[in-house]
């Protein structure tokens, strides 16, 4: 998979619109309550499964002309053996050579000394050459080109299906070691990766959710030599349900065809970073969709507070909260005595005989008509007929039917009687 090879804005497009395959539905993606074993944005960064896949052996990446998300920066790169480079001598005649830096570290040049070229960055290697074939080619112009970074191999550790040693080039990312490294287990955080490096002895920290929800490039730093990766498992979380998009890009409504059953709103279990605010919590969960009612309750140890938004956008989370995003009502919810109870799409043109018919029709045991209603603003009815229309928000419970109610009650004294007959001829007998 080529995800985290391709350009920044292929980047930014597949991870924050519908990457997925076969409709915008990401396996794991959205967490119900009953199955929370993978954190929301697994799914978001790694939408192609990666368990039980062994990354291949060989150098990673194509062999000419890489797919960067931006130009090699001279005076940061760092020179890695087997680098390959052109060197151009212009002059009365101009000449060029492919030279390489040797397992050694050194860059061979011709007809002249080698320079050490590893623990350099390229600017550096640059003007050296530059010195050094100076005297060879007086007058002449002189100049180094990177065609091909080398290779090297870079450790990673800790919460990854497979924790082992890749090869890599200076191009590739962190989130692409994971990917090669099998993916993130469930347990992974995906915002505090440990990057060490062993020539400085230096410690940073990667956040790929932010590097794909806001596009910040050095939060999925590119490899170099000497590093190592650990992934650790997350501590802690936060949550979302209601009235939120579910998906980042996913512009499907949540009202289903008529007929229908409602899907349950989206439950999202993300993981918690000092110094996240309601907002950046609800751009994570997709942004308040179309069924919003603007209410957003918090839940923090049990304790409900109502929150006027956008005001409270940068109200610092915690771990263990619970954001709750209010649901309009669109829909009509019928229980009771028939077939597939549960809430269904309102439409001003439906009658309450059309929401029966669309929960499967009364049961054997269930009335033709009679049924109770409750209405949105608290309001009852024990009678109402099939052609009556319905607001959004009504619950139409159908009941059953008398006689199979009264059925039920003989049913006991039926059962007393035969006993007690049986017992009296038993007795004559």
């Amino acid at each position: 998979m080529m995800l985290f090879r391709t350009p920044r804005h292929v980047w930014i497009r597949r991870i924050l619109v519908p990457l997925l395959v076969g409709g915008f539905v990401l396996p794991g993606g959205i967490v119900s309550g009953a199955d929370r074993s993978r954190p929301f944005e697994f799914d978001l960064l790694f939408p192609s499964s990666t368990e039980g896949r062994v990354p291949a052996t060989g150098v990673v990446g194509p062999e000419i002309a890489p797919a960067l998300e931006r130009p090699i920066d001279p005076d940061t790169y760092p020179m890695v053996p087997g680098d390959l480079l052109q060197l151009e001598v212009g002059g009365e005649t101009d000449q060029a050579w492919r030279i390489a830096v040797s397992a050694e570290g050194k860059l061979l040049l011709p007809g002249a000394d080698a320079v050490r070229a590893t623990g350099r960055v390229l600017a550096e290697v640059d003007s050296l050459v530059r010195d050094r074939l100076a005297p060879r080619y007086p007058g002449g112009s002189i100049a180094l080109h990177l065609l091909q970074p080398g290779s090297f191999r870079v450790p990673i550790t800790g919460a990854v299906r497979n924790p082992s040693l890749q090869i890599f080039r200076s191009y590739d990312r962190v989130a692409f070691a994971l990917e090669a490294a099998g993916g993130p287990r469930g347990d992974a955080s995906l915002r505090a990766i440990r990057i060490r490096d062993a020539s400085t002895g230096t410690e940073t920290t990667a956040d790929l959710v932010r590097f794909a929800l806001l596009g910040e490039l050095d939060q999925n730093p590119p490899l170099r030599p000497g590093v190592a990766i650990h992934v650790p498992p997350a501590e802690a979380y936060v949550e979302v349900s209601g009235a939120v998009h579910g998906i980042p890009g996913d512009q499907g409504g949540a009202v289903p065809n008529v007929g229908s059953r409602i899907p349950e709103p989206p439950h999202l279990l993300l993981e918690w970073k000092e110094g996240d605010t309601i907002g950046f919590a609800l751009a994570r969960a997709g942004g308040l969709s179309e069924e919003a009612t603007g209410g957003i309750v918090r839940v923090r140890e049990g304790e409900r507070s109502r929150l006027r938004t956008p005001e409270d956008d940068g109200t610092l989370l915690r771990p263990g909260d619970r954001l709750e995003v209010g649901v309009r009502e669109r829909y009509v919810y019928v229980i009771g005595a028939v077939r597939y109870p549960g809430p269904y799409a309102h439409l001003p043109e439906l009658t309450a005989g059309d929401y029966v018919r669309m929960a499967g029709g009364p049961t054997q045991i269930g009335r033709g008509g009679g049924w109770k209603v409750r209405f949105p603003d608290g309001g009852e009815t024990d009678d109402i007929g099939p052609g009556s229309y319905l607001p959004p928000g009504t619950t139409v419970t159908v009941p059953e039917r008398w006689t199979h109610r009264v059925s039920t009650l003989l049913a006991p004294i039926s059962g007393i009687t035969a006993l007690v007959i049986s017992l009296v001829a038993l007795r004559r007998d």
